[in-house]
């Protein structure tokens, strides 16, 4: 029996918590909680495939708490709901890397879309995830001290050698003047 994704519902209207849930149970495991702060402990715990998040919640706000969860689980996709939506509101959702933003009351087929988008398309970027090259940072650094040390002499070498340059420079024009004068004195 395979698996099934889970969905954690974030809105302080119970009567939404418990139509969505209703709506999505049959496919999905789905939690519900009324606060974002509840959210944030849920996804620092738990793995959660897609969160939908309600815009205006007691506390901190669905877009704070938006922000809290990138920080935390950037790739996570989030679904953002709102009853009073402005365009602001959007954009900004949309910003901060919300995958959807449905109006309240929402048509449960646009729902059930944006949900199976949001989760097909996590699922896909998790297949298709390059892996992440490891670096050994004390070999890097290595490297890179041998390579300043070595560019260091040869600027140190360079220095010197302009220095000596220099000195046989001022003195053969000193010596000219020198004995120039000189050759007037006499």
């Amino acid at each position: 029996m395979e698996q099934k994704n889970s969905i954690l519902l974030v809105d302080d209207d119970v009567s939404v918590l418990e139509s969505v849930k209703e709506i999505l149970k049959q496919e999905y495991n789905i939690m519900t909680v009324t606060t974002g702060e509840e959210a944030i402990e849920i996804i620092k715990r738990e793995p959660q495939d897609l969160v939908i998040l309600d815009v205006n919640l007691n506390g901190i706000s669905g877009i704070e708490t938006l922000e809290i969860i990138r920080s935390i689980e950037r790739d996570l996709p989030v679904i953002m709901l709102s009853g009073m939506n402005t365009i602001k509101t959007v954009i900004k959702s949309i910003k901060l890397g919300a995958n959807n933003f449905i109006d309240k009351p929402f048509n449960i087929n646009d729902l059930r879309i944006a949900v199976n988008e949001a989760i097909d398309g996590n699922n896909k970027k998790a297949i298709n995830k390059v892996p992440e090259v490891s670096i050994d940072v004390e070999q890097f650094a290595e490297k890179y001290v041998q390579n300043v040390i070595k560019d260091d002499m040869q600027l140190k070498n360079a220095l010197k050698m302009f220095k000596e340059e220099y000195i046989n420079f001022i003195f053969n024009k000193f010596r000219n003047k020198f004995e120039h004068t000189n050759t007037i004195i006499k």
